[in-house]
Order: C-alpha cells, then sequence, then structure tokens
C-alpha cells in the first residue's frame, strides 16, 4: 500500500508537469486535490480481515493503522504541493505539516511491534516502544538523506526535501537543529531501559555506526530548481 501511495504521488507530479508545461507555470488541479483526500488502497479490507482472524487487530493496532491512512493523505497533500512550487519560493506547506509527516511516517514499524507482541502474547512494553519511535525517525531521517535525489525524481514524501522546499539552501542547518533535538530526546528514552537492553541497543548502535558512512551525517547539495533537475536527469538516462 505505501508503494501505491507513492504510485499516486508521481502520477499528481507527471498531471501538474503537463499542466504546467500547458499554462506555462506550476499548476494544482482539482483531480489532484481530490486525490489528496480519497483513495482506496488494494488489499486494506483483506489486511483486517486477517488481522482480525488471528486476533491481532488490537486497539492499538488500529490507531497505528488509522494513523497510516492519515499519513498516506498526508503525502499526498504534500507531495502534491512540492511538486506544485518551487523550493525557497512561498511554498503552501507549513513546518507543521513536514513534521507531522515525519512524526507518522514509521507507522509500519509500530504496527510490526504491535502484532510482534500479540504473537509471543507478550505485554506492550511501553518504554521500549517510545525509544522505538524515536529510533525509528532518525532512522526515517538517514533514509531520506540517502534517498533525496530518488524522492524527487519520483515526487515522494521526504522530510530533507520539505525542509528545502521551506528554507532553500538553509535547510541542512534546519534539519540537523531537529537531528539534535531527536537524538536528545532519543537519549533521554534509552536512560528509561532496563540496562541490559541499553547495553544491546548500544551494541547494535555500535555494530551500525562501524558502517562506512554511517557515523555521520550526510546533507545532500539542495536542489533549487526541481524541473529543471527533472529534465536534466531524463536527459541523461535518454541519451544513456
Amino acid at each position: 500500500m505505501d508503494e501505491e501511495n507513492e504510485a499516486v504521488c508521481e502520477q499528481q507530479a507527471q498531471q501538474q508537469d503537463s499542466a504546467a508545461a500547458a499554462a506555462g507555470s506550476p499548476v494544482a488541479g482539482c483531480d489532484q486535490q481530490q486525490q489528496e483526500q480519497q483513495h482506496t488502497f488494494q488489499g486494506q479490507e483483506v489486511l483486517v480481515q486477517v488481522l482480525e482472524q488471528q486476533q491481532l487487530l488490537s486497539e492499538r493496532v488500529k490507531e497505528e493503522l488509522t494513523m497510516g491512512q492519515l499519513y498516506w493523505q498526508q503525502e499526498r497533500h504534500i507531495c502534491s504541493q512540492l511538486a506544485s512550487t518551487q523550493p525557497g519560493r512561498e511554498a503552501m506547506l507549513t513546518l507543521a505539516e513536514i513534521v507531522a509527516a515525519h512524526e507518522s511516517k514509521s507507522f509500519d514499524y509500530r504496527v510490526l511491534h504491535l502484532l510482534l507482541h500479540g504473537l509471543l502474547r507478550k505485554p506492550l512494553d511501553e518504554a521500549l516502544l517510545a525509544f522505538m519511535r524515536l529510533d525509528e525517525m532518525l532512522i526515517d531521517i538517514g533514509d531520506d538523506l540517502t534517498d533525496y535525489e530518488d524522492d524527487v525524481m519520483a515526487n515522494s514524501f521526504n522530510i530533507y526535501r520539505g525542509y528545502i522546499h521551506l528554507y532553500g539552501k538553509d535547510a541542512p542547518i534546519k534539519l540537523a537543529a531537529r537531528i539534535s533535538h531527536l537524538e536528545a530526546r532519543r537519549a533521554l528514552l534509552l536512560g528509561q531501559l532496563p540496562v541490559d537492553l541499553q547495553h544491546k541497543v548500544l551494541k547494535r548502535q555500535k555494530e551500525a555506526a562501524s558502517e562506512e558512512g554511517a557515523d555521520k551525517w550526510v546533507f545532500p547539495d539542495p536542489i533549487l530548481d526541481e524541473p529543471a533537475y527533472k529534465r536534466h536527469v531524463r536527459q541523461l538516462e535518454g541519451s544513456a
């Protein structure tokens, strides 16, 4: 369903590119606005039915699935706006919208955590779930930095892309400040876990940091003219 939603966002960008070419400027049409609000996913009902049959559809799982629906709606709305405006030029988005979408994005991890607890018939470890939520948000930022150029091409939600639309060339500094804030919150939550679990987390973090480039945040150069960048990439692909 996540890939299906991303395909909708990419289709929005293609439609807006065509409309912009005809009108001579970026356009956000009614079709895009309707798609932002309404979309039924293939397999959605089947997923719920299977979880019910397996007695795994708890209220918490329902809440996270609802959060997923909200995230996909946010993604469609935000990506429609990103495709119709230029970075740093009166983006019709707010920081609150970008941050809210980012915080909702890792709902699939949270669903998996809840399902694992359900399958093992174990009570929820709220302290661990709270820590994992922060950790996943930071992982998502790292993934977004790595996938930034691809997400521009596909018109996918990407927190770094959102920051660039809001802040232009100052986006790396602004996002670095958010990363520092999240890292501080994660450290506090880590300290609330049992000592043995803290050691396991720190061991895993050390292992991950040993991978090349994994011990630092790398911010790609901001793309300040997305249409021109897309045309350039497509020309290169066409000549390859």
